[in-house]
């Protein structure tokens, strides 16, 4: 998970990728945010093969579309939410909130 989101900031960057990995009231947050373009469609991008509009990052972007929906995918394994705050020509900031494990040995 953490791959697909570093590689999908780095190609759609302009100058800068931020990780950050914060606790929570509730577990764990993981963040990783770019300054790129943002990317259009929001409600489709964690579907499979589903790619920006060519003409925008097709020189940048040499993937087939899963990368977003494997994210998707490995989320909700770990019972963790996954969303996305974009803003056009200011880039993404994705979050992962993943909840705390209960240590059932102890219980």
């Amino acid at each position: 998970m953490l791959d697909n989101l570093l590689s999908n900031a780095v190609k759609f960057t302009k100058s800068k990728v931020a990780i950050r990995l914060e606790a929570s009231q509730g577990g764990a947050i993981l963040k990783v945010a770019d300054d790129g373009i943002g990317p259009d469609h929001l409600s489709k991008i964690w579907d499979r093969f589903y790619q920006v509009e060519d003409s925008r990052n097709k020189g940048l972007n040499s993937g087939i579309g899963l990368g977003l929906s494997f994210i998707k995918d490995i989320a909700d394994l770990h019972r963790a939410e996954v969303k996305i705050i974009s803003e056009d020509g200011k880039g993404s900031l994705f979050c992962v909130t993943f909840p705390q494990i209960q240590d059932k040995t102890s219980v």
